[in-house]
């Protein structure tokens, strides 16, 4: 895995700069005041930043993924550490909230062996092992266009991120006659996606000004199922001509993060999964953003 074109952001001068303020003290980090605060002093203590996030932004349309160098973020300390993270994905997006009602905006992904098991098996950043192929945010009416993965400790025996770049499959479907309808019914007739309580409609691949892709490989294929939607149904096959090419090894993209690094993706674009891994002690941190920067740069 390489870091992209060498980019390398060294925060530390920002974590130093943020320590005695009092909001990022006090996890005030949803605030839109707070936010716009940290994003102008990591412009005006991250030398070369403007740069970086033009190079970050490019590779993001280029590819629909980036990763990044960040040194030290494994040692900052966690309060300082979260503020530069949110500093740095507010010159990106709008960091947004874990859910509806929390103001958490770093979320820890790692194993969380002391919850019910049911619990873990309903969330995959609080689970080890194998996580299938979606889109964050699925369920959302907006989901976020952005996300980061920052990775403060990876597993020690696995854990890999998947990418799957939605966009090259769908251009390559349309370009085979015998796959090009099923592109055409998953952009003009909805999927449904079992939510865990409920049916909902999902319209897997977007037209304009939507997300090109919305995808959770499990909760389709219940819903499917649910919906009482057989192997034979148009809608059926069309969802397995799409899984099947996301699923094809030519499409995927493999990125392990060390520590250290951050993997910045568009999330209306590529789709991502995670490798099987045990490591109770992985530990990375997750920032969704929706579009349009806090601070424009």
């Amino acid at each position: 895995m390489t870091v992209t074109q060498g980019l390398s952001l060294s925060l530390q001068s920002l974590v130093d700069a943020v320590a005695g303020w009092p909001e990022v003290g006090g996890r005030r980090l949803h605030r839109p005041d707070v936010q716009e605060r940290l994003a102008r002093a990591a412009l005006a203590q991250v030398p070369g930043l403007p740069a970086a996030v033009r190079r970050i932004r490019q590779r993001l349309v280029d590819d629909g993924y980036a990763v990044v160098g960040v040194p030290g973020l494994a040692a900052f300390p966690d309060v300082q550490r979260d503020a530069a993270v949110v500093a740095v994905s507010a010159l990106l997006g709008r960091p947004s909230p874990v859910g509806e009602t929390t103001n958490l905006l770093v979320w820890d992904v790692r194993p969380r062996p002391d919850l019910p098991a049911a619990q873990q098996a309903a969330n995959v950043s609080i689970s080890s092992g194998e996580a299938c192929l979606h889109t964050d945010a699925t369920f959302a009416p907006a989901p976020e266009r952005w996300f980061g993965l920052w990775c403060v400790r990876p597993a020690s025996d696995g854990g890999a991120s998947v990418l799957v770049d939605a966009r090259r499959v769908v251009e390559a479907m349309a370009a085979e006659p015998g796959a090009r309808a099923a592109v055409e019914l998953l952009r003009g007739t909805d999927v449904p996606l079992w939510n865990g309580r409920t049916l909902l409609p999902v319209r897997v691949l977007g037209g304009p000004g939507q997300p090109l892709v919305r995808y959770r490989e499990d909760l389709i294929a219940e819903g499917l199922r649910r919906a009482g939607l057989g192997p034979t149904h148009p809608v059926t096959e069309a969802v397995d001509a799409f899984a099947r090419r996301l699923g094809a090894d030519s499409h995927r993209t493999r990125i392990r993060l060390a520590a250290d690094e951050v993997l910045l993706v568009d999330n209306h674009r590529t789709v991502h999964a995670r490798e099987h891994f045990a490591d109770p002690e992985r530990h990375l941190l997750r920032v969704r953003m929706s579009e349009g920067p806090v601070v424009p740069v």
